[in-house]
């Protein structure tokens, strides 16, 4: 396994970004205006000071300083890089194991559905409320689920259409179209089990891959069963 990574993320006065990489730790730390003052000056023992500064935990240590002008705004977010390096090694971790088995039933995907749209909005909102990413902080709209499930006949291949309108995440609803239905396409299938009210914007495709992306699995993770 690659040694934990995080990083320190600053911004000078004069618009100058500093990113300070930070090892045995998967922590994204924001730095002060002191912090910033003390990688500016021309003092020795810049790391050191630092790490005093920044009061790292046991295992921690500085690595790397890099700094950067960038008057547009911040472009390389490395809370979004350390996110994506989790990412890759769960990636790297389940190629490794056993498919997931998932059943196409409807109280079984139901609640699978709805266990993990939960866990990521609540994620998604403490990430949002805690770390600096994308240049914004705080409270982002929370959604709600729609999702309809064709589960495929002689002349219809299975499908799977959701929308995600605002509203409370444990709002997950999930409805099962007859087989003898026949949706021309994800529209169709949406609006027979939901209605045309809806203007949110529509995913979905093939039932193994989007039930998959429902999940958090990559779409050779998951073997779906009738």
């Amino acid at each position: 396994m690659r040694e934990l990574r995080g990083a320190a993320v600053g911004q000078a006065p004069d618009d100058t970004y500093f990113f300070v990489e930070l090892r045995g730790s998967t922590r994204v730390v924001e730095m002060t205006p002191e912090h910033i003052a003390l990688l500016q000056d021309d003092l020795p023992f810049r790391f050191a000071r630092l790490e005093h500064h920044l009061t790292l935990r046991p295992g921690e240590r500085t690595h790397h300083i890099t700094e950067r002008i960038q008057p547009s705004g911040l472009i390389d977010d490395p809370a979004v890089t350390l996110l994506n390096d989790f990412w890759e090694t769960a990636r790297e971790f389940n190629e490794h194991q056993p498919r997931r088995r998932i059943k196409m039933q409807k109280g079984s995907l139901t609640q699978l559905v709805r266990d993990t749209h939960i866990r990521d909005t609540t994620l998604a909102r403490t990430l949002s409320e805690q770390l600096t990413i994308g240049g914004a902080r705080g409270h982002r709209p929370q959604h709600a689920l729609r999702v309809a499930v064709h589960p495929g006949s002689a002349s219809v291949p299975p499908l799977v259409a959701y929308t995600q309108p605002i509203g409370s995440p444990t709002d997950v609803q999930v409805r099962f179209a007859p087989r003898s239905s026949q949706p021309r396409d994800m529209k169709e299938l949406h609006s027979q089990m939901f209605g045309d009210e809806t203007q949110e914007e529509l995913y979905g495709d093939d039932a193994h891959s989007t039930v998959a992306g429902l999940l958090g699995y990559d779409t050779d993770e998951i073997e779906l069963i009738q």
